[in-house]
């Protein structure tokens, strides 16, 4: 069973997050049912993304490896099919399975370029898409296929180190934005505390205004910065939505732990 669409998702649980607001809006303070519920609104489609990306990447890292096999068989002079069946017996992690579909296609009678054109719709990394795409348009364009295959391997391969070496690079950068929003929310958490304490110095009033000033700021950090992580490491915002239920859960962690 295949599982919704994001916009669909994304719609059920926005009407999940409303009816939830309106049903809890006389039991939880406003701070606490504005985060709440946008981790409501959210978290179905963090997951789904996250498990898109996951997949995509573990895809992604044995590709090359796929197009490098597939250019030495094809040296042999065996058909392309015969090359794709010998692949499918071999270990690609997630790829196995599109390969099997692939070869299944090509035996009931699929040209090659109406089969990768299907294992590219389903595959949801871009990367690899791309290099499918290239090889059925060099095909259709004729020419030597093994020479191509083994061109694009070498060419996989050497995008596939860049990005291993981008994403290491900026896991640091990641980890000093979290820091950066921890140490606000703790900040946030002792000004706080000192506030409530010291009923002396402040008026009701001032500390409620001092509360939804840091909940404000803090709400707009775990989003802002959930988002600049998504597109630091994937290039996509979208990426960031699991970084943003993170930041949320940990703010409401940190308004129960202050007092809020």
């Amino acid at each position: 069973m295949s599982l919704p669409s994001l916009k669909w998702l994304f719609a059920l649980s926005v009407a999940a997050s409303v009816a939830f607001g309106f049903s809890l809006r006389e039991l939880l303070p406003t701070e606490d049912l504005v985060a709440f519920c946008t981790l409501v609104a959210l978290l179905p489609s963090a997951i789904k993304v996250e498990l898109e990306n996951r997949r995509a990447r573990k895809v992604w890292y044995y590709f090359p490896d796929f197009l490098s096999d597939l250019a030495k068989c094809r040296k042999t002079g065996l058909p392309i099919m015969k090359c794709v069946e010998q692949a499918t017996g071999r270990n690609y992690g997630h790829l196995t399975k599109e390969l099997q579909r692939l070869l299944a296609m090509l035996k009931m009678g699929y040209s090659l370029s109406e089969s990768l054109e299907h294992l590219a719709s389903n595959l949801k990394a871009r990367s690899v898409r791309l290099y499918l795409f290239l090889l059925e348009q060099s095909i259709l364009a004729g020419g030597s296929d093994a020479d191509l295959l083994e061109t694009l391997a070498n060419s996989s391969k050497e995008i596939r180190r860049l990005e291993e070496q981008r994403r290491n690079r900026c896991k640091p950068l990641m980890f000093m934005v979290y820091l950066s929003f921890f140490v606000f929310l703790a900040i946030a958490v002792v000004i706080n505390s000192v506030a409530a304490t010291q009923h002396s110095f402040f008026a009701a009033e001032d500390l409620e205004a001092v509360k939804f000033a840091m909940f404000t700021t803090a709400y707009v950090l775990a989003i802002s910065s959930g988002v600049f992580i998504g597109v630091l490491m994937n290039g996509d915002f979208r990426s960031g939505l699991v970084h943003i239920c993170a930041n949320l859960a940990v703010l409401m962690a940190g308004m129960k732990i202050g007092g809020w």
